[in-house]
């Protein structure tokens, strides 16, 4: 499926903030769990009737943790040494000492 794989593509160039996109997209390609998967689409038959169903499942929760992932991954993409990004990466984590359990779950301003 090309489409689905230049949508998957999109997906992780898509902006947000910060660039941490809390969330995981999966592919659903099978009939059965797509069948099932309309109940909570209100019944729409699209789901059914595609080829596959992206599903965009959000984190519980943003850690500190969450953060050092991603400044490595910047800093394996970018070929530089992590230490490098420790102003956006405390910048970052001071966002996230500020924010409540509730927020970090309901806004995802990152």
């Amino acid at each position: 499926f090309p489409v689905t794989i230049e949508i998957l593509q999109a997906t992780k160039l898509a902006p947000s903030s910060y660039g941490l996109t809390p969330y995981n997209v999966i592919v659903v390609e099978d009939q059965k769990l797509k069948e099932e998967l309309q109940g909570a689409a209100y019944g729409q038959t699209q789901l059914k009737d595609s080829s596959a169903v992206l599903v965009f499942a959000t984190w519980d929760d943003v850690t500190e943790d969450s953060v050092d992932i991603y400044m490595n991954e910047i800093a394996r993409q970018r070929e530089m040494p992590v230490e490098g990004l420790k102003g956006m990466s405390d910048m970052m984590k001071g966002s996230l000492s500020n924010m409540t359990q509730e927020q970090k779950v309901s806004c995802h301003i990152f």
